[in-house]
């Protein structure tokens, strides 16, 4: 079985150019949007509450997710959640504001109950968060992978980072391609490659 993670570029180790800046009053805030404030990861302890954000400005309107900066926070584009949503129920969805007040209709926050955490080599390291139990990944470049058992027979999965893990009919489904869109496979193993 694989899983095949929706990265935004082309090179899985490659850095996402698509960055935008958190509003610093929202962000010394943040224990009262949802968000950890010690790793500042949404807190999966408050599910189903929303997790709203606040950002400086918009993102450019070609771009499916973006990474807001000094967070551990994607934000999607609304329409590839609502597709994605046709596969999976459960998502918690939040909204995305400018500094200005202004909503942003086109993005959200969202994520699941559970999330997976994605494993790669021995020089790879995880992050246990003190606070809300999120397992942040330092995964060294190279093959990533998941363990089967954190698996639930779902097709659609989450990382700490809000990012997306789906099954392969899930991509066969994804016929229009995106630009800014690819699917990067990610196999499934038994036993941590770690030993």
């Amino acid at each position: 079985m694989m899983l095949y993670y929706a990265k935004i570029g082309i090179n899985w180790d490659d850095i996402d150019p698509q960055i935008v800046y958190p509003d610093m009053s929202w962000l010394s805030n943040v224990n009262s949007s949802g968000i950890c404030p010690l790793c500042k990861c949404i807190n999966r302890q408050r599910y189903p509450a929303p997790a709203d954000v606040m950002i400086e400005r918009s993102p450019n309107e070609d771009q499916t997710s973006v990474l807001i900066e000094t967070t551990n926070i994607t934000i999607w584009k609304k329409d590839f959640v609502e597709k994605l949503s046709l596969y999976r129920d459960g998502f918690a969805i939040g909204k995305c504001f400018t500094s200005d007040g202004r909503i942003l209709d086109d993005y959200v926050t969202c994520y699941l109950r559970k999330c997976i955490t994605i494993r790669g080599n021995k020089q790879s390291r995880y992050q246990l968060c003190q606070s809300c139990g999120a397992i942040i990944s330092n995964v060294e470049p190279g093959p990533k992978y998941v363990l089967e058992k954190e698996l639930d027979g779902s097709r659609i999965y989450q990382d700490a980072l809000c990012r997306f893990y789906v099954t392969e009919d899930v991509v066969d489904d994804f016929d229009e391609p995106q630009e800014d869109l690819a699917f990067n496979a990610v196999s499934v193993r038994n036993t941590p490659a770690e030993g």
